[in-house]
C-alpha cells in the first residue's frame, strides 16, 4: 500500500501516526501519486493537521502543483480546513502559486468562503488580488456574490491602500478624481463586472 493510499484510508489520528512514521523512516517527503498530488497535498486535503506540520518541519515543498495545478493550500482552504491553510501561509508558501478547479486562486477560495481572517493572511502575504478564474472573476466576486461583506470591506481597504498596476485603468482613475459630491463613482468591485 502506498504512503497515499495509508493517508487516504485512514482516520486523522492514524493517519498523522503514518505521516510521522513516513518522514522518520526517510522516505521522500515530496512524493508525489500518478496525480501529481503530494504527500503534503494528502495531508491537507484530508485535514491532517499534525500530519501538515511533520511535513512541514521536516522540509517538505510547499509549492508543488498538482497535473491540474492544485496546491496543498488551495486544497486546505477550498475543503474549509483553516488550521491547515494558516499554517501553510505562515511557513511561507506561495500564496499565488496554485489553482483549484476553474482556476481560482487561493485568495479567490477564501474569499468565497467568507473566511476574512484567511483573507487577511493571504493579503499579508502579497496575494494577488486582480487574478480572474477561468470565468473571468475575482476574488472580489466570489466575495460579492457570497455576500461577504466583512471579506468585500477587507479587499476594498487593501485596495485603497495600495492600488496594484494590475488593476483596470479606469479604477485607478476613480481613486484620483475629484471628490466634489456631486460626482458619482463606482464601487471598486463594479469595475470587475
Amino acid at each position: 500500500m502506498s504512503i497515499f493510499d495509508e493517508i487516504y484510508n485512514r482516520s486523522a489520528a492514524d493517519g498523522n501516526a503514518i505521516l510521522s512514521a513516513y518522514v522518520k523512516s526517510g522516505a521522500d517527503k515530496n512524493a508525489k501519486n500518478y496525480e501529481g498530488k503530494s504527500v503534503l497535498f494528502a495531508a491537507a486535503s484530508m485535514g491532517l493537521t499534525d500530519g501538515v506540520k511533520i511535513l512541514i518541519d521536516a522540509g517538505a515543498n510547499l509549492n508543488t502543483t498538482t497535473n491540474d495545478g492544485d496546491t496543498a493550500l488551495c486544497v486546505a482552504i477550498g475543503n474549509g480546513e483553516m488550521d491547515i491553510a494558516e499554517l501553510l501561509i505562515k511557513a511561507k508558501a506561495d500564496v499565488n502559486l496554485g489553482r483549484s478547479y476553474g482556476g481560482k486562486t487561493a485568495l479567490m477560495l477564501a474569499a468565497d468562503r467568507g473566511n476574512r481572517d484567511i483573507v487577511n493572511l493571504l493579503l499579508k502575504a502579497r496575494a494577488a488580488l486582480n487574478e480572474k478564474d477561468n470565468n473571468g472573476r475575482s476574488a472580489s466576486d466570489y466575495a460579492t456574490q457570497s455576500g461577504n461583506t466583512d471579506v468585500i470591506k477587507l479587499l476594498s481597504q487593501q485596495v485603497q491602500d495600495s492600488p496594484s498596476k494590475d488593476l483596470p485603468n479606469d479604477y485607478l482613475a476613480s481613486l484620483t478624481t475629484s471628490s466634489s459630491p456631486n460626482v458619482t463613482k463606482k464601487k471598486w468591485w463594479e469595475f470587475w463586472k
